[in-house]
């Protein structure tokens, strides 16, 4: 008797016992096996073989992953198949690491700007003459405009993660950091990738706030001198029975978000720690790339002065927290501009100046 013989069933649980790469080699050998493992007349019908095969490997079951909005990842038919290959294909690790830690820090092209806000600092990173770039960047007055709401966002409304990336990189040497001892070294601080993971508390009742935004936060801002910058700046060249429209100009007012329904923009308004007042008020939304938006301004009620924008970096609710723009809500064109960086407060030994409390306006 042959092995081809055998009837589906059993061929299916034999090749379950197989390591992926291998099934994939198998598919190759003849048309029995490849109807077998890929059912090419009937695609649907694999499904349940590569959905086994799947969770036979040590990965996470896909029907339990949230995605960066804190959603159900959506399963569909080709989400098994596809996925495994795509790990086998990605099975020398080191290389690929290497590969991204070169694209990180060299590559120009706008992906790597993204994976490289997520990543953190870089050894290259801590070159002077990296820090001055970023700055001129960021500081350039030219790159904040009406169409992008004077903050890290491009026309159509998506993230800008050049100006993100430049703003980063501000941010972070701020702190001062320290340098890396190598290349192949990597900075644990709250502005790298092990805080970009979404927290979803596990059993959370989802409510409103899908955000996170209730609780104690900090905020941290970079300036230069308001003559440095402008020299910056210089140096380089009724009665036509018509309805009543002033509903419309209430900064409050907002349209249903159609895209994202479970995901409805949450308005909050923030106190400093001492509650004396409301120092804060905001919104947070999602953009039409699945970013999540901040915006809010501040000053002495009732009169705001300070305008920011800014971009969560990661999942939702992750502890690296907001990275943006602030500005004046005048927008001038000469006006004074720089990076924020606006994370949950988990200090407990934080002073009441630098804390903010959150409430979110359901």
């Amino acid at each position: 008797m042959l092995f081809t013989d055998l009837p589906p069933e059993l061929v299916e649980q034999v090749f379950l016992n197989c390591d992926p790469s291998d099934v994939g080699v198998l598919a190759q050998c003849c048309s029995y096996f490849r109807s077998v493992i890929y059912a090419p007349d009937d695609p649907p019908a694999s499904m349940p073989f590569w959905r086994a095969l799947y969770l036979t490997q040590p990965l996470d079951d896909p029907r339990a992953s949230l995605t960066q909005l804190g959603l159900p990842q959506p399963i569909n038919d080709d989400l098994w198949r596809t996925r495994l290959q795509r790990l086998i294909r990605a099975q020398s690790l080191a290389p690929i690491l290497e590969s991204m830690l070169d694209m990180i820090s060299y590559v120009v092209p706008l992906p790597s700007r993204c994976l490289h806000t997520h990543f953190g600092l870089t050894r290259k990173d801590h070159d002077p003459a990296r820090r001055v770039r970023s700055r001129a960047y960021v500081y350039d007055l030219r790159n904040y405009r009406p169409e992008t709401e004077y903050g890290p966002f491009l026309p159509d409304g998506g993230v800008d993660w050049v100006l993100m990336r430049n703003l980063h990189h501000v941010m972070s040497m701020h702190f001062a950091f320290p340098e890396l001892p190598d290349d192949d070294a990597v900075a644990l601080y709250p502005m790298c990738l092990p805080y970009t993971q979404l927290m979803m508390p596990e059993g959370e009742k989802e409510n409103q706030d899908w955000a996170g935004v209730t609780g104690a936060w900090k905020v941290a801002f970079c300036y230069c001198d308001h003559r440095d910058l402008i020299q910056y700046n210089l140096s380089g060249a009724g009665d036509d029975n018509s309805l009543d429209e002033t509903m419309f100009e209430d900064p409050g007012f907002v349209e249903p978000d159609v895209h994202h329904p479970e995901r409805p923009t949450i308005f909050f308004e923030a106190t400093n720690g001492d509650m004396t007042g409301i120092v804060l008020q905001g919104s947070v939304s999602v953009t039409p790339d699945d970013g999540i938006r901040w915006q809010f301004v501040s000053g002495d009620p009732p009169h705001p002065i300070w305008s920011c924008e800014g971009v969560q970096v990661g999942g939702v609710r992750s502890r690296f927290g907001i990275l943006g723009v602030w500005t004046t809500i005048f927008h001038d064109e000469e006006g004074p501009i720089g990076p924020f960086w606006l994370r949950r407060n988990t200090d407990t030994t934080s002073t009441e100046e630098d804390r903010y409390v959150f409430v979110t306006d359901n």
